[in-house]
């Protein structure tokens, strides 16, 4: 069995504006659990790319905790 963790890209229009109004939510709250029938959806916002900033700590061993 091959599993693939490749992420799926979807693509938004001007026509997905409910989508787009459901995003604006999740970038205000940051985490939503959205409940369908039985089941419950965890929805957080996480950025497909780092920040060269956070690319530095992660490849510098994090922040200092020397000091």
């Amino acid at each position: 069995m091959v599993i693939d963790n490749s992420p799926e890209f979807l693509e938004l229009s001007s026509q997905d504006a409910e989508l787009k109004r459901f995003f604006d939510r999740v970038r205000t709250a940051k985490r939503l659990i959205v409940r369908d029938g039985g089941e419950e959806f965890v929805v957080e916002l996480r950025r497909v790319t780092i920040t060269d900033e956070a690319r530095k700590r992660l490849t510098q061993g994090g922040p200092d905790s020397s000091s």
